[in-house]
């Protein structure tokens, strides 16, 4: 504890707490930097629900941690409502399209994207101790606590002025961020910790800390690019257009013929087959095959459901399974696979503009942000990539690594077998381009794709514990593909968004 308020001490010191409470930022700009807060606040509620809580709550310790999450989870709202009342909607005029581009591919926003990561990171080298993940929680919540502080007198200041609550940034939000975790006084701090657990605790909560510089730093340096020249982020759609191809490209995942997968394997290729097969005949690809609407609008109906899965495909492949100095023929090869598949994430905002979604939806940038973050629906495709993350976080063999990607890849096939007449078909009869729907995704990937071919990873031996995990792997990725159809089918049958479309 003492080594958390020391280094509480050293992050009030941040530029931005400076820059923020004097007299360079006018009071009304004060609170302008939610932009840049977007992916933090919103993944937050993401990270309470399925990386910080414990599935089981079988110790005080446990109970105490999942108690806090359960307050945290609900801030991301309070967020969206300051969001609405300071006026954003208007001042930025962001389209569905530029929030996916602020989310998903601005320079601004990159370090977001990888401090989640990082963050999911702690909560698997804490290996599930309550002692340990409470360090650093305690760490994350000292920095709020920090961060609160200094903003709700500013956001009183606003009130006063105009008589509009806020809030997130007021004093609401500051009564729930006490510096502690939520009832933990008299839980934690008389655990004695072993060497080992005290080491690790430290190590983490130091990391957190970093965390909270990392994030603090693009505040300060959204604020002076944007709030105090007073400019609005912009996206450009040529890099969804101007995109190297390699044409060329012979990438391709694929299962090995039998006479190529060694005995030890052979189970897994049946039980993978298996569930392709069963997921082929789901009820959504039949009511997208046979549908009475214009194809073109079968695609609208759907793709707002999974924009998000097709574009955080590139996080968790560029961030997770690539390894970043690899350091032999496997895990090079891991790096060739990921990297491809790191690149369809623009193909499919590509045919997100296509289709003109922005256009037919729309939504204001709240709206869009309450219907990925907060829509129930939106809930199982978030995590589902979450918890594909968290399992590539915590099997770092290449070999099951190269299994978990064959298994992603695999599970797609049902997808866009069905999904590339329809793509087609619109392309037809609308003169548009669909390459991410029409699986056309080989035209993104590197030439390097060939070293596929390098490495038959089904001809290796392997054990009964690597038998036991590939199948794991094979029925996480199943299982959350068949209720992400499951709910598809409901969305498009519901017909939420587009009248008689």
């Amino acid at each position: 504890m003492k080594h958390i308020e020391h280094r509480q001490n050293i992050f009030q010191q941040h530029k931005l707490f400076s820059l923020i409470t004097s007299d360079q930022i006018p009071l009304d700009k004060k609170l302008q930097l939610m932009p840049i807060m977007i992916l933090f606040v919103m993944n937050f509620r993401d990270m309470n629900k399925w990386v910080i809580r414990f599935d089981d709550e079988n110790d005080q310790f446990k109970q105490t941690i999942n108690g806090n999450t359960r307050e945290d989870e609900t801030h991301s709202r309070l967020f969206l409502e300051d969001w609405r009342k300071l006026g954003f909607d208007r001042s930025l005029n962001w389209r569905i399209s530029d929030l996916l581009w602020w989310l998903f591919f601005a320079e601004d926003t990159e370090v977001f994207r990888k401090c989640g990561v990082e963050f999911m990171r702690l909560n698997v080298a804490d290996q599930g101790d309550p002692l340990i993940r409470f360090a650093h929680s305690e760490a994350g919540e000292a920095c709020g606590h920090v961060f609160f502080e200094t903003i709700t007198p500013i956001a009183k200041a606003l009130t006063a002025d105009n008589g509009i609550d806020y809030r997130y940034f007021g004093q609401y939000h500051l009564d729930r961020e006490t510096g502690h975790i939520l009832n933990s006084t008299g839980v934690f701090e008389d655990e004695a910790l072993t060497d080992d657990q005290y080491r690790l605790s430290i190590m983490l909560s130091d990391q957190m800390f970093h965390i909270f510089d990392t994030i603090h730093d693009s505040f300060y340096q959204y604020i002076t690019q944007y709030c105090l020249p007073d400019r609005v982020p912009e996206k450009n759609n040529a890099i969804f257009f101007d995109i190297p191809c390699y044409p060329d490209a012979s990438f391709a995942l694929k299962l090995p013929d039998a006479t190529q997968t060694d005995a030890t394997q052979q189970p897994l290729v049946k039980y993978l087959l298996e569930r392709k097969q069963r997921v082929e005949s789901h009820e959504f690809y039949q009511w997208l095959q046979f549908a009475d609407l214009p194809a073109i609008d079968k695609l609208r109906r759907f793709f707002p459901l999974w924009i998000f899965d097709c574009l955080g495909y590139r996080d968790l492949n560029h961030y997770i399974i690539n390894y970043s100095s690899p350091q032999n023929a496997f895990e090079v090869h891991v790096n060739t696979v990921s990297s491809n598949l790191a690149r369809h994430s623009r193909l499919a905002m590509a045919d997100w503009l296509a289709l003109e979604l922005d256009d037919h939806l729309g939504w204001r940038a709240s709206d869009a942000l309450e219907f990925f973050f907060l829509d129930p629906m939106m809930d199982k495709h978030r995590r589902a990539l979450i918890k594909f993350g968290m399992l590539m976080l915590q099997f770092e063999d290449p070999f099951l690594r190269l299994w978990f990607l064959e298994i992603l890849e695999a599970s797609g096939h049902a997808f866009f077998h069905h999904c590339q007449p329809v793509a087609v078909t619109a392309e037809q009869q609308n003169g548009i381009r669909l390459n991410y729907l029409a699986n056309r995704h080989h035209l993104v990937h590197d030439h390097n794709g060939k070293l596929l071919d390098t490495i038959a990873i089904k001809s290796i031996p392997i054990h009964q514990e690597q038998v036991k995990v590939i199948t794991m792997f094979i029925d996480t990725i199943f299982d959350a593909l068949e209720q992400n159809l499951s709910s598809s089918l409901k969305f498009v049958q519901a017909n939420r968004f587009f009248g008689n479309c």
